[in-house]
């Protein structure tokens, strides 16, 4: 573990590549793994049970919560939040203090921007972007390759299609979808 700063405080119970580096500061929990050429920076948090997949980097004092992924390749910026159970995909890209909520599922190179916050439970499918300081309430689903806009504000469970685009400050309701044109409500199963 050459490339680990012996500031940095890791449970012996962590498991480390080789080839990771670790910056001072950094704490590592219980069975945490940090794998190959994966770059952890300076007083970043790993949780217990967390994984930090190959080649992927988590930026200063950003924290990566218990049992949360985060893909190969991807990349946690600045004070960004990975909640606990979070699971990002490959080459995600989430920006300076963006939160991920406990729970959410964000595909393959999906980019969540500077301050966006993205409650419990969404998923947000492979190749989506969501502008910063967009808020994508808990239980919301993005389809592939859909745009959310700077500001907007996606509420409760609502579902917007694939390649849909949601304009800048734009707010779709609870319980609504959007499939590319414009927000409907949804019909309650059996209706």
């Amino acid at each position: 573990m050459s490339n680990v700063h012996s500031l940095a405080a890791i449970h012996p119970t962590a498991t480390i590549d080789a080839s990771a580096s670790v910056a001072p500061g950094v704490l590592i929990g219980y069975r945490a793994t940090v794998e190959a050429h994966a770059r952890v920076g300076p007083h970043a948090i790993i949780r217990p049970e967390a994984t930090v997949h190959e080649r992927a980097q988590v930026g200063l004092e950003a924290e990566i919560g218990a049992r949360a992924v985060v893909g190969p390749e991807s990349e946690v910026g600045t004070q960004a939040r990975v909640r606990e159970d979070a699971q990002l995909g490959a080459g995600v890209l989430v920006g300076k203090r963006a939160t991920i909520g406990p729970g959410s599922r964000i595909g393959d190179g999906v980019t969540v921007a500077t301050r966006a916050k993205i409650w419990d439970g969404v998923f947000i499918g492979a190749g989506a972007t969501i502008a910063a300081r967009a808020i994508i309430a808990s239980e919301a689903v993005i389809g592939v390759n859909a745009r959310i806009g700077r500001n907007a504000l996606i509420g409760e469970g609502v579902r917007i299609g694939a390649d849909a685009v949601v304009q800048k400050r734009e707010t779709v309701n609870a319980h609504e979808t959007n499939a590319g044109g414009t927000p409907r409500r949804l019909e309650p199963k059996g209706a």
